[in-house]
C-alpha cells in the first residue's frame, strides 16, 4: 500500500473532491435502511451522527491496515453507539460497507480478525450477494440478476 492517506486514495479512485469525502462515504457506509432518516435523525439530535463521523475521519487518515482496525475497534465501542436505534434498528454506518468500500479503494492486505470476514473462496466482495437492493461498490448495473 502507497504511504498516500485514504482520503486521496479514495478522491483519486472515485474522482470525487475532498469536500465531498466524509458526505459521499457516509452515503455509501450507511445501512440502506438508515438513508432515508438520515436528516430527520440530524434535525432531533445534531450529534447523533458523530461517532460515524468519527469513524470517517479515522479511515481518511488510514495508511496502513494496521490502522483500519483500530478505528473499526474506536468506532464499535464508541459510547453513542449503545443506543437502540443505533444498535438494534442499525441507523449508522455499517462495518461491513467500510469494509468493503476499503478493500475497493485500497486493497489493504487485511489483519488476521477481519480476514475471516471474506468468503472461502476469496472473493472480493464478501458482504453482497445477487438480488440485493444494492450493487457492490464499484460494481455495474449489468452484473445484477
Amino acid at each position: 500500500m502507497d504511504n498516500l492517506p485514504f482520503l486521496d486514495r479514495y478522491c483519486q479512485r472515485t474522482d470525487q473532491r475532498r469536500s465531498a469525502f466524509v458526505t459521499d462515504v457516509l452515503h455509501r457506509t450507511l445501512y440502506p435502511h438508515a438513508r432515508p432518516f438520515t436528516r430527520l435523525l440530524e434535525a432531533l439530535d445534531r450529534q447523533y451522527f458523530h461517532p460515524d463521523y468519527e469513524f470517517i475521519e479515522d479511515i481518511s487518515l488510514m495508511r496502513r491496515p494496521a490502522d483500519f482496525s483500530s478505528a473499526v475497534r474506536s468506532y464499535l465501542e464508541h459510547p453513542r453507539n449503545r443506543s437502540f436505534l443505533r444498535r438494534r434498528l442499525r441507523l449508522r454506518i455499517s462495518v461491513r460497507r467500510m469494509v468493503e468500500l476499503v478493500n475497493h479503494v485500497s486493497e489493504p492486505a487485511l489483519p488476521p480478525e477481519l480476514s475471516r470476514l471474506l468468503q472461502p473462496d476469496g472473493t472480493r466482495q464478501p458482504f453482497w450477494r445477487p438480488g440485493r437492493s444494492n450493487p457492490p461498490i464499484g460494481g455495474k448495473e449489468a452484473d445484477r440478476p
